[in-house]
């Protein structure tokens, strides 16, 4: 009876020979890629080999998430993506509420996600709408 280390090593060179031995140099290429090449096509126009990096958000708030309203953050999503291209800016507000304060950025971000929390979307959504009847978003129940 084979003791347990001299099993696990036949066992790791009979899956080396069988993984190093048969592979042509294609198969070896699509293996260092981590995925197996389906078509043939030229490198994208912005192609670097060392990558390229990206910088933005996956966490954006709006209006219509309750903790950033309690904040009297009020800008809706449509505010948010055009605020991450760098089209516009988003207004702030005092203390009052009073949108007296405006944020640029200087660069525009690659990605952003607006992640509003689920919890309350409906009544702030209703709270923040001028178009729906029931209560402004100065009213207290909002």
């Amino acid at each position: 009876m084979r003791s347990l280390g001299a099993t696990a090593g036949l066992l790791a060179a009979t899956a080396a020979l069988f993984v190093f031995g048969g592979c042509s140099d294609d198969a070896s290429a699509q293996r260092e890629l981590g995925f197996e090449r389906t078509e043939e096509r030229e490198d994208c126009r912005d192609y670097d080999e060392l990558r390229q990096p990206f910088f933005g958000s996956t966490h954006l708030h709006t209006g219509l998430s309750f903790d950033a309203s309690l904040r009297l953050v009020r800008p809706g999503p449509r505010d948010a993506y055009a605020f991450a291209r760098g089209l516009a800016p988003v207004l702030g507000v005092d203390e009052f509420g009073l949108p007296t304060r405006r944020y640029f950025i200087d660069r525009p971000i690659d990605f952003g996600a607006v992640t509003d929390h689920a919890e309350h979307f409906a009544e702030m959504g209703v709270c923040n709408s001028q178009h729906l009847p029931g209560p402004t978003p100065s009213s207290a129940s909002c």
